[in-house]
């Protein structure tokens, strides 16, 4: 079910920005940890970088679950090279994080 959740550049996500870049960090079998590299149109410092998270471990009060997309802890930037290397910087430290 999280494959459905495209990680193809030029996709836009919930929140209006496109998907220029996605690295998986971690992946579950109900949550796919990720960090992504965006450009918000329209805005001042236009690109971001986000943890994303895709998961279908949520469940209503009634029972049942739901699949959830999410990004948090954003790094604006105004040029491209400073986002990039940001990204990498993250994408990085996120995996020696989840290194077994």
């Amino acid at each position: 079910m999280l494959g459905t959740f495209s990680r193809n550049p030029g996709t836009s996500l919930p929140n209006g920005a496109i998907l220029l870049a996605e690295t998986v960090v971690r992946e579950q079998d109900h949550r796919r940890n990720s960090i992504v590299l965006c450009v918000v149109p329209g805005a001042v410092s236009p690109f971001v970088t986000w943890h994303r998270c895709v998961a279908n471990d949520f469940r209503y009060a009634t029972g049942g679950t739901y699949v959830d997309e999410y990004c948090y802890i954003g790094h604006y930037h105004r040029t491209l090279d400073d986002a990039t290397a940001e990204y990498a910087k993250r994408v990085e430290h996120q995996q020696e994080r989840f290194v077994a």
